[in-house]
């Protein structure tokens, strides 16, 4: 059914949930993309220094047979040298590394994937994952990282061929100085071959990330019930509110000292307490049936029923319950009050 076909994005409380599992789209070749250029760009920047270094450390080694013994001394000299030499390096990498994370999925830490799962033991859902999509793409993935070194590297190695007769003439130095840079340019190549390829791995993972996540109307349907609530229980909700606060309002008819009518339509009832209130205010109003449940109130609780068409339509209109009576409606108001006070023996 189409209301259960996964044809809806992702909306961002899912994509909360999922990122929170760990679930975010992530390509293995951008690291390993980014660790490759930050070789080349070190091998660049500290190449000769290294080879430098290489070459003071077997020269101090080579000018040191005669009495050379291996023992605690040799070992200090070789690791200060090997860890001078390559610490850069392994610095280089690390932050290439985890920048390809971090370029990816931003900073996330959860523990939610190295949790057990038994259907990774499930026998059938591995039989699944190894035929799915992702599996022919990194299938297909891995086929091209080779088949692009090979060639990079038969094109490079092609094109060096012809000066190979050159090399027996030069020097320990010159040739190695060729070599350096013959692998050079040979892993620029590659590095660039791989950044495509990562190019389009980042694209489809995100690709393949969305399809996961995309949901069918029933679920956003339902997670916009669970966030905002079933529209059947607020409905049931507001009528209650409702029901209370006409119960509220009737109660309030019994203390009111006069409801004004229209005189069948409307009735608002206006309840005064001198010195307290510094105008009469309306406790409840109504039309239709509620009107005619104020009256009968009003008459139960001895409450005097005044009718004057003009006052109750404008009070009803201009006054919600609870407020006041406006400056220009003091006099008609006081004039009914007097007059409700006189029968009963008060002063206003």
């Amino acid at each position: 059914m189409a209301e259960y076909e996964r044809t809806e994005p992702a909306t961002p409380k899912k994509r909360e949930e999922a990122r929170k599992k760990g679930q975010v789209p992530q390509s293995g070749d951008l690291p390993a993309t980014l660790i490759l250029g930050m070789g080349l760009l070190l091998l660049y920047l500290l190449g000769p220094g290294t080879l430098k270094g290489m070459a003071g450390l077997m020269a101090w080694i080579l000018g040191n047979l005669d009495g050379l013994k291996i023992d605690a001394t040799l070992t200090t000299v070789v690791l200060k040298h090997f860890s001078m030499i390559f610490t850069p390096f392994a610095i280089g990498v690390v932050v290439a590394a985890v920048s390809g994370n971090v370029l990816q999925k931003g900073f996330l830490l959860t523990a939610e994937p190295l949790a057990p799962q038994l259907s990774r033991l499930n026998p059938i859902e591995g039989f699944k994952r190894l035929f799915s999509l992702n599996a022919l793409v990194e299938f297909v993935k891995s086929t091209l990282k080779v088949l692009i070194v090979a060639a990079v590297g038969y094109i490079a190695i092609k094109g060096q061929l012809p000066r190979c007769p050159e090399l027996v003439s030069l020097s320990i130095y010159d040739l190695f100085a060729h070599l350096g840079k013959a692998s050079f340019g040979l892993l620029m190549k590659v590095t660039l071959a791989f950044a495509a390829v990562a190019f389009l791995d980042v694209l489809y993972q995100r690709w393949d990330y969305e399809r996961k996540l995309r949901m069918s109307r029933q679920e956003v349907k339902d997670e916009w019930k669970q966030r905002e609530g079933d529209p059947q229980i607020k409905a049931r909700l507001r009528a209650l509110q409702r029901q209370f606060a006409k119960q509220r309002m009737m109660e309030r008819v019994k203390e009111a000292d006069v409801v004004i009518t229209n005189p069948v339509r409307l009735a608002v009832a206006l309840k005064y307490v001198r010195g307290r209130m510094a105008a009469p205010m309306v406790v409840a109003k109504g039309r239709g049936w509620i009107a005619r449940r104020i009256r009968e109130l009003a008459l139960e609780a001895g409450v005097p029923v005044i009718q004057n068409r003009p006052l109750a339509e404008i009070l009803f209109r201009t006054v919600e319950i609870g407020q006041m009576i406006p400056v220009e409606l003091y006099r008609a108001v006081a004039e009914i009050l007097a007059y409700v006070y006189r029968l009963k023996g008060r002063k206003i």
